[in-house]
């Protein structure tokens, strides 16, 4: 059943297409309406049989309201409940087959947020147990933030610093010593020991000669007495350290205690906030593009289990979540679409365990009596925050 038939047979029952893609996403743990092509034209028809009778009654109904049948009415007509059942697992087992359950949250390659990783800050990111929050429906709400600008260190220390600490999360530091030669002195000073050994040679060759040459040894040594005090001289100025200054120490500790401190104090909660605030804007605007294909929800309690050599890492309660974006003041909050709280089965899918298929069965009986209550889905695109 492609789109289109969907919007067939929302026409032919005479409901709204919408609703009918609502129901079969939400009631039916259908992760998109693209999974239903893989219909065989036998269990359309029974669909078209069964679903009027339970499910609208009234060709005017809506698919998320209240039942029109009662429950005497329910319990009185078993074959038809039977019926659906039977469909509704034949469209699970068919999903499955087609698309495998996804049974870790990293198959979902889309953004988790975990609550214990959230910035929560008095500066402007809040949970609802805060007290804190503008829209009292959020569960979540971040301010988009100004960052203090940064406090530039004293010229003093322009060319010791290592680290300057403009990330407010790693501290600043000095190099312990510098360099006090400029690149000709450098080249020099790597010349010098070269030229020194030339020279020692010459000196030793005429002082081999029978007849010693004295003015010429005497220049020989001139030179490299000459050499040797410029090796020393370059030597001492090579290194000069941190601590040779008292004024570039105390700049140094005046910078970092009275300016840097208390400028991260304050930029490094509001930088990790703004960072959360730029993910939720990426995340709003995914949302605007592609609408239905996506959802945010919220996880409760971790489920982690190796059976039958199948990893389960997946919330066993989700809540699904709405993102709104208060463009004028730079406020995002995040706020449950309904009060329902879901409760998650399909990460169990396929394997072997006692009393899983009874679970689908109650989560279709709900179905059945109280639309909107607790059922299965399928996350769609966005893993839940834990």
């Amino acid at each position: 059943m492609s789109k289109t038939r969907v919007f067939d047979l929302a026409k032919e029952l005479g409901v709204d297409a919408g609703e009918l893609a609502r129901f079969l996403k939400e009631k039916m743990g259908l992760e998109s309406i693209h999974h239903l092509s893989g219909l065989d034209d036998r269990t359309v028809k029974q669909f078209r049989q069964i679903w009027p009778e339970v499910i609208l009654n009234q060709s005017q109904a809506s698919l998320f309201d209240p039942l029109p049948i009662t429950e005497s009415k329910i319990s009185s007509d078993n074959s038809l409940i039977a019926k659906l059942q039977q469909v509704f697992k034949y469209l699970l087992e068919l999903k499955n087959l087609a698309i495998p359950p996804k049974r870790d949250l990293k198959e979902y390659g889309d953004k988790t947020w975990w609550q214990a990783n959230l910035p929560l800050s008095p500066f402007g990111c809040f949970l609802r147990e805060d007290g804190r929050l503008e829209n009292k429906d959020a569960w979540l709400e971040v301010h988009k933030q100004q960052i203090p600008p940064y406090p530039e260190p004293p010229s003093i220390l322009a060319e010791w610093i290592a680290m300057d600490g403009r990330d407010p999360s790693k501290h600043p530091s000095y190099h312990s010593s510098v360099s006090g030669l400029s690149n000709e002195e450098q080249e020099e000073l790597d010349a010098i020991p070269e030229r020194i050994d030339d020279l020692e040679k010459d000196k030793q060759y005429l002082e081999s000669q029978t007849t010693p040459d004295s003015v010429a040894i005497s220049q020989v040594k001139g030179v490299l007495d000459e050499k040797y005090r410029r090796w020393e001289e370059l030597e001492a100025k090579k290194e000069i350290k941190f601590e040779d200054s008292l004024d570039r120490v105390a700049a140094w500790e005046t910078w970092r205690l009275k300016k840097w401190e208390p400028w991260a104090a304050e930029a490094l909660p509001k930088t990790r906030i703004q960072k959360f605030y730029g993910e939720l804007f990426a995340a709003y605007q995914r949302f605007q593009k592609e609408g239905e294909d996506i959802e945010l929800v919220w996880g409760h309690g971790l489920l982690l289990w190796v059976v039958k050599n199948f990893y389960v890492r997946r919330p066993v309660l989700t809540t699904r979540m709405e993102l709104n974006f208060e463009a004028e003041r730079g406020i995002f909050s995040v706020t449950p679409t309904e009060g329902v709280t879901r409760l998650e089965t399909d990460m169990l899918t396929l394997i072997d365990l006692p009393n899983v298929s009874l679970l689908a069965e109650r989560n279709v009986s709900m179905i059945l009596r109280h639309p909107g209550s607790i059922i299965s889905v399928s996350l769609l695109g966005f893993p839940p925050c834990s």
